[in-house]
Order: structure tokens, then C-alpha cells, then sequence
């Protein structure tokens, strides 16, 4: 982990660019309003595809349970909202951003926190770019509110069972216990990846490549049910180095990339990590909100949330992503039969 963040740092050193101009923030939302709606109009239906799939199911405390029933419909409903979520913010559209932040929480409720931190993360992130003076000024206030998200995260994971079940004193005992705090920190996921790369290197793991060239599967549509589902870098791991962890532990793209490849392949995905950081970076920069603001929760995926994951599910996430912004933005070309990039 140390060598990715001293990639970073070296990258950002020699990739620079003038500093970036006020924005006119009223033309940006009189050129990107339609889309906010139509993100609202596309989790809807998401909404709406994902109750017939699983009914009243989703109060189900049993996480795994809930999952046997989820289909595409969740997936539209989730995506529509973390894309929607930083332009509703960009645009100043308090309520169409309140009602999408709603979506979101409910979605934390089903049992998935990681849609609601990543378009969060988006939100800061374009607000930062764009707003930096003023993020400095308040920088009090804002380490508070960051402090305050991340508590948020990682306690919520802790009493997640107990408020779907409705076991309101035992969410109660749990809050007022310090033993709680204790165990989100020690169990939480930023040390659970960073066991998986430990064991991976500590013992020498190494597998074939077949959890590698299989992630191109999920570039495809519909691609398991064609029969070339992707393979994913914990069925090879977690049973050979974790055998007695009951749950899953998700991945570690790093420890993926040093067991198939070594030294060569890793370099190369730090190198291609670094490049979509840019890239990321670039659109971060662009006058059209639809693109600074509609992009960055694809980009906080790869910049926040790579390093729990694997290269198939990266890229599966990604996909999902790109095609519901891909759909907005073509509904919004026809709708106003003009150029997509605001001029």
C-alpha cells in the first residue's frame, strides 16, 4: 500500500495543470437540470422494478436472504441515485438532492453502505474542486463533517442487523457501549484488506491468471447468463488463506494483481490506476457539471474503493454506472435535440 501511495504522490507531481477558473455556477444550472431529473425519474422506476423483485422482502434483517432476490431493479435504482446525488448538489437543487439522498439511505437500510459513501465522497469531491478556497477557510468544519460521515460508516455496520430487526435496545446498548467503537475499528474493512495483501505476500500466494482475463466478461451484458461469468480473486484466496472466516471478505486488487503477475503486473495496475486517477481529475475540471459532477462517483469508486475489491468487480461496477449516466444523457440530447457538452 505504501508503493500506491508514493505512485500517487509521484504522479501528481509530474501531471499539473493551470489552476482552474471560477465556474458560472447559474449557467451550469440552467444546462444541467433535466438530467438531475431524469436520475430522479430513472431511480424511480429502479425504485419501483426493485419492490416487484423482492415485495416487503427487503426489511429482511438476513442480508444474504435479501440478496437471493435482488435483480436489475436495485441496480438502476442505486446507480440513478449515486449519479444523481453530486449533480442535484452541483445544480443547487435542494429538494431533487434531498429526495436523492433519501433514496440512498433507504438503500443503506436494505443493507449497502458503500453506494451511500461513494456518492458522498463524490459530493465532497466535486465541492472541493470547486469550491477549494471556501473548503479552506472552513476547514474546522469541514474535518468535522468528514469525521462525522465516517463514524457514521463504520458504526452503522455495527448495529445494521439490530435496526432492521427492530431490536431498538440492543441498537441502544451497543451505542452507549465503548467496546463498540472498539470492534468498528478492529474489524473494520480498511484492516480486513489490508490482512488479505499481508497473508498474500507474507506466504507467497500465487494463482493463475484465470481471475484476471475473466474480468473482461463483465464489460459484457448479460454476460453470466451467457455462461462467462467473471472470477472472482476471493474464490481463490479466502479458502486457501482464510479457511476459518465464516463471511466473506471481499478483495484486495493489490494482493490480486502480486499473486497472478508479481512485481510486473502490480506495477502495471499502479500505473493504470494513476491514469484513471487523471483522467478522473480531467473531468473533474470540466465546465460541464454533467461531467465534473455526473462522473465523479464513478471515479471516487476507482480512487476510494478500489482497494477492497478485485479487477472484475471494478469493472462491473463501473459498468453499471457508465450505462445509466450513458442513458441519461441520451434522453436529455433528445429531449432538448442539442449537443451533449453545454458550450
Amino acid at each position: 500500500m505504501m508503493m500506491v501511495l508514493l505512485s500517487i504522490f509521484l504522479f501528481s507531481f509530474f501531471y499539473s495543470e493551470r489552476k482552474r477558473k471560477s465556474e458560472n455556477l447559474q449557467k451550469i444550472k440552467n444546462g444541467r437540470a433535466l438530467e438531475v431529473k431524469l436520475f430522479f425519474l430513472i431511480a424511480v422506476v429502479g425504485v419501483a422494478l426493485f419492490l416487484l423483485e423482492v415485495g416487503m422482502g427487503f426489511a429482511n434483517p438476513e442480508k444474504d436472504e435479501v440478496l437471493e432476490d435482488l435483480g436489475r431493479g436495485h441496480i438502476i435504482f442505486y446507480s440513478a441515485a449515486m449519479l444523481g446525488l453530486p449533480l442535484a448538489v452541483a445544480m443547487r437543487m435542494k429538494v431533487m438532492g434531498g429526495i436523492l439522498f433519501s433514496l440512498l439511505l433507504f438503500n443503506v437500510y436494505i443493507g449497502f453502505r458503500s453506494n451511500f459513501a461513494v456518492s458522498m465522497i463524490a459530493v465532497g469531491v466535486w465541492y472541493c474542486g470547486v469550491h477549494r478556497d471556501l473548503v479552506v477557510r472552513n476547514i474546522g468544519k469541514v474535518s468535522f463533517l468528514l469525521l462525522s460521515f465516517g463514524l457514521f460508516m463504520f458504526l452503522y455496520k455495527t448495529i445494521a442487523y439490530a435496526v432492521k430487526a427492530g431490536m431498538w435496545e440492543l441498537v441502544s446498548d451497543r451505542l452507549f457501549d465503548s467496546e463498540t467503537y472498539f470492534y468498528m475499528i478492529a474489524n473494520s474493512e480498511p484492516f480486513i484488506t489490508q490482512s488479505i495483501l499481508n497473508e498474500v505476500v507474507g506466504r507467497g500466494f500465487q494463482t493463475s491468471w484465470d481471475h484476471i482475463y475473466s474480468s473482461v466478461y463483465q464489460l459484457l451484458f448479460f454476460s453470466s447468463s451467457l455462461g462467462a461469468s467473471a472470477i472472482s480473486f476471493n474464490d481463490r484466496f479466502q479458502f486457501e488463506l482464510f479457511g476459518n472466516v465464516g463471511y466473506g471478505m471481499g478483495s484486495n486488487i493489490w494482493a490480486q494483481m502480486w499473486s497472478a503477475g508479481g512485481w510486473p503486473l502490480l506495477l502495471l495496475m499502479i500505473c493504470l490506476f494513476n491514469l484513471i486517477l487523471i483522467f478522473g481529475n480531467k473531468t473533474l475540471k470540466s465546465r460541464d457539471a454533467m461531467f465534473s459532477a455526473g462522473l465523479a462517483p464513478i471515479f471516487s469508486y476507482w480512487a476510494f474503493y478500489i482497494h477492497r475489491n478485485d479487477l472484475s468487480y471494478m469493472l462491473g461496477l463501473s459498468k453499471r454506472l457508465l450505462v445509466v449516466w450513458i442513458l441519461c444523457a441520451i434522453l436529455s440530447r433528445i429531449m432538448r435535440r442539442r449537443p451533449l457538452i453545454a458550450s
